[in-house]
Formats: structure tokens, sequence, C-alpha cells
């Protein structure tokens, strides 16, 4: 009789361990894919706004043949850009330093920047591709 208690106690014993190391470990796990979803949520969101924020750039740039404001946008396609981005941020950087003005390849550049910012932009936030 006495082995049965012991027993049913060690098995009460190892059930309590074992639901707390599962408890803990899906708290542990739980807390990790939160943090990863913040981030990406929050890189995601900054992302969103470059796109935006150069779309915005460039149809002022159009308009007013200025390309004021392009240091900040460049400084944000570094960190947040691709790295096809990132080469043509650089190709256009080099461009403006030679030229000090717009010329037809920084021009071009900012065309084949443009549509692939679109494209992303429309990708990113779940709409289709499409073709202007």
């Amino acid at each position: 009789m006495l082995e049965n208690i012991d027993l049913k106690n060690i098995i009460s014993s190892i059930a309590i361990v074992v639901s707390v190391f599962i408890a803990v470990f899906g708290w542990y796990y739980n807390s990790q894919q939160n943090r990863k979803h913040e981030i990406f949520k929050r890189s995601m969101d900054a992302r969103i706004k470059l796109l935006e924020d150069y779309l915005l750039f460039f149809q002022n740039a159009q308009e007013t043949k200025s390309l004021d404001g392009f240091n900040k946008i460049q400084v944000r396609f570094y960190i947040y850009g691709n790295k096809d981005e990132i080469e043509i941020v650089k190709t256009i950087s080099s461009e403006i330093e030679k030229n000090k003005q717009m010329t037809k390849e920084i021009f071009d550049n900012f065309i084949k920047l443009n549509k692939l910012t679109r494209d992303r932009l429309r990708e990113e936030i779940g709409l289709d591709k499409v073709d202007i």
C-alpha cells in the first residue's frame, strides 16, 4: 500500500515538472515569435514609408527640376533598401557628384528606381503588379 502512494506521488511530481517545462518552453517560444514578428512589422513599416517617400521625392524632383532631399532618401535606402536598389542609388549619387545637375543618365536611373520601388511597394502591401 505504501508503495502505491509513493508511486502516485512520483508520477504526480513528474507530471508537474513536465507541465512546468512545457509551460516555460511555450512561453519562451511564444515570446521569441512575438519579437520576430514585431521586428518584421517595424521594418516593413519603415520600408513602406521609404518607398512612399521616394515616390513623392521623384514626383517633386520632376516638377521642380531639383534634387533637394535626395541625401535623406539616399541614407534611408542604404538602411532599408534591397541590394539592387542600393546599387542604383549609388550610381545616381556618383553621377550627381560628378555633374551637380540632372543628366539623362541620372534621370534614367531615377526612372529605373521609380519602377522598382513602385512594383515593390505594391508587392509589399499586397497589390498586384501593374505595367504603367
